[in-house]
């Protein structure tokens, strides 16, 4: 179980607290924008935070707050770098094992129990930071879309060097941004700031409203169904989440092999036209892929070398070339690293819902809750497991749920953390 130590204000890193402005605050105005500006940004945080880390607490701070949920971790890219095994592209799986490897360092920089103090401690910078940046980011969209001014591509061309309007590129940045709100929502009413995070909240659903993107409006619907069924039943919410996240996971393949001859187009999360058939023929050679080797799979990273293509291209309408990923984590999990490699991740997901259920408070399991409903919808629909921007933006948010978890400055908390835990807290 994580510490109930409450870190003060005091606590914070100066040199944290700039870097966090930087990220959040600078990163959530840019990032639907410019999407890619996502992974040197949760590098630089995450570095600054190990250092940070060391320079208070040794090395010894950089012990992990879960043992078990490390060795998941660990588990997991030992599993992807021996994919390289019996992959179809050895070269390509070295490659990406290897960048997989700085990854995995940063997640287990930030869920290191020093890095954890520190975070909680700059809570407010960081909750503060997401408020005014995704604030300017969702204002310029509503502006963009109701006006037709397209301020913000001026602005977005000129740091982008000409980047296609922002309303079609916040597609892919709102699904960073977001999760980040949602966190920052829930900390703002525990800290009594009920309009501002009534004012973000609205901001967010009319950003989403507008917004082009049938998989972000699926998402925020499933993320607010969460935090009710959290708030009504804090306990069962990860779990029950995790649980149907792991039943539509192995659901997958037999869903969607061979549906470019059987699958209708008007899927409710999916636009209509080429972009919903080009995902169902994507999901249909991939799924194929994932019933001929189930086991092991074909290797890490080797989506855009799958066989299947070629096999099911000639019932494809839209597709004529391969993709680059699966646009479903869950199949490209599956078919590059078998049945074990899902359910190491599993394992990992698993693990994760239990220590929100047994280490954060009721409110803030609606908000783990939200948080993984958002994710979870994310990653069926969009972005390929690979992708750097994709893991990094997972990153940032854990980061941003994990200042959040002990909310150390919550009116309410102070008295039911006495209750929960004594009256000294250390």
């Amino acid at each position: 179980m994580i510490s109930p130590h409450r870190p003060d204000r005091d606590d914070a890193d100066p040199i944290v607290n700039s870097v966090a402005i930087l990220t959040f605050g600078l990163g959530s105005a840019l990032f639907p924008a410019i999407p890619n500006l996502v992974t040197p940004a949760a590098a630089v945080f995450v570095l600054a935070l190990g250092a940070a880390t060391v320079r208070r607490a040794g090395w010894s701070g950089l012990q992990p707050e879960d043992p078990v949920l490390t060795a998941l971790l660990v588990a997991f890219l030992a599993w992807a770098t021996a994919s390289i095994l019996w992959s179809i592209s050895p070269e390509r799986s070295i490659s990406r094992a290897i960048n997989l490897l700085p990854i995995i360092f940063l997640v287990l920089v930030m869920l290191s129990r020093g890095a954890g103090d520190l975070l909680r401690a700059s809570a407010p910078a960081i909750m503060w930071s997401i408020l005014a940046g995704a604030g300017v980011s969702m204002v310029f969209m509503v502006v963009d879309i109701l006006s037709g001014m397209d301020l913000s591509m001026a602005i977005a061309g000129g740091l982008y060097g000409g980047a296609e309007r922002i309303t079609a590129d916040y597609n892919r940045g709102l699904s960073f941004v977001l999760g980040f709100c949602v966190v920052a929502i829930i900390w703002f009413k525990l800290n009594g700031y009920t309009f501002v995070a009534a004012a973000l909240f609205g901001l967010a659903l009319l950003s989403v409203a507008l917004s082009e993107s049938h998989a972000a409006k699926l998402a925020t619907i499933l993320a607010i169904i969460g935090i009710i069924l959290a708030s009504w039943k804090g306990r069962v919410g990860p779990f029950v989440l995790t649980t149907g996240f792991v039943i539509v996971a192995l659901a997958q393949p037999f869903l969607w092999a061979y549906g470019a001859e059987r699958l209708s187009v008007d899927i409710p999360f999916l636009p209509s036209g080429m972009a919903a058939e080009a995902r169902i023929e994507i999901w249909d050679y991939v799924a194929v892929a994932v019933l001929e080797r189930p086991w092991l799979g074909w290797g890490l990273d080797t989506t855009r070398l799958l066989p299947t293509f070629a096999e099911r291209q000639p019932a494809f309408q839209v597709m004529d070339g391969i993709s680059t990923h699966a646009h479903n984590n869950a199949l490209e999990l599956w078919s590059n690293l078998g049945i074990v490699g899902l359910m190491v991740g599993v394992a990992i997901l698993g693990r994760t819902a239990w220590l929100v259920v047994a280490t954060v408070c009721h409110t803030l399991q609606s908000m783990a809750t939200g948080v993984m409903a958002w994710l979870f919808t994310i990653s069926f629909v969009a972005y390929g497991l690979w992708q750097t921007t994709w893991l990094a933006a997972i990153v940032l948010t854990i980061a941003v749920f994990n200042a959040a978890s002990l909310h150390e400055y919550s009116r309410g908390a102070r008295q039911a953390d006495k209750i929960a835990y004594g009256e000294n807290l250390t």
